[in-house]
């Protein structure tokens, strides 16, 4: 498991590219995290 700032930045990094912008958006709003 990454213990280091940047390691924990790069495996944040490959996960998030997983995701598409479509589907954050979707997550975000329908945990209540509306745009104002």
């Amino acid at each position: 498991a990454p213990r280091s700032f940047d390691a924990i930045c790069d495996a944040l990094q490959i996960i998030l590219e997983k995701f598409k912008p479509d589907e954050c958006s979707n997550y975000l709003r329908h945990a209540g995290y509306v745009q104002s």
